[in-house]
């Protein structure tokens, strides 16, 4: 009888250690569709610039238009697609961390540093079934010594860095539109490229 007492009790805390982790899973994915309903953003650079845009929805007719676009540093902001109370805490933190640098560095912290640790408080966010995930996701363009820089910061603790981006609700079809329209510049350029060529008498690359 105890035999079977120690399996029924070894067999409940592998059932329970198994559902948590199956928790984790599905916290991560409802936080990754939050920023799938979320307005649309779209960030883009260039080697000089880095730019973005986002759509202000209101809840209803009665409310004014959310916020979607965060000032972080001087050289750097945010926007935001899905809770924007998340949002608003990790812009919190991301402040205090460029004010911490500048304080110690005296010098503006690069793009790249602070979305790292941005990515790994969201991924520690991830470890626990006694919290849930950031239900945000986080767009982050900013300029250092390395040039113009586009970041897009998962909930999930993954962040990747584009050339443009597109985040939220039909962001398919925004990253449809910025990859024909970079085809089309590449296109021309390389046309005006071989034009010039061609009455130089010079053979197109």
């Amino acid at each position: 009888m105890q035999e079977d007492s120690g399996r029924e009790v070894s067999d409940q805390k592998k059932c329970s250690a198994f559902l948590k982790r199956l928790l984790l899973l599905l916290q991560v994915e409802y936080a990754m569709e939050a920023v799938k309903q979320g307005s649309a953003c779209v960030g883009a650079r260039s080697k000089t610039h880095a730019v973005m845009a986002a759509l202000k929805r209101s809840t209803n007719d009665m409310s004014s238009y959310q916020k979607k676009i965060f000032k972080v540093d001087d050289h750097m902001g945010i926007s935001i697609s899905g809770l924007t109370a998340d949002a608003r805490s990790l812009c919190k933190y991301m402040r205090t961390e460029c004010l911490q640098h500048k304080y110690v560095y005296e010098s503006a912290v690069p793009v790249q540093r602070l979305v790292v640790n941005v990515a790994d408080k969201c991924q520690g966010c991830t470890q626990s079934a006694s919290g849930r995930p950031f239900g945000v996701g986080l767009l982050v363009a900013g300029v250092d010594q390395t040039g113009p820089h586009i970041y897009y910061n998962c909930p999930s603790g993954n962040y990747y860095e584009y050339k443009a981006m597109t985040i939220g609700a039909r962001s398919q079809v925004s990253v449809h539109v910025c990859v024909s329209e970079c085809v089309c510049k590449r296109v021309c350029v390389r046309v005006s490229v071989c034009l010039q060529n061609h009455r130089g008498n010079r053979v197109c690359p």
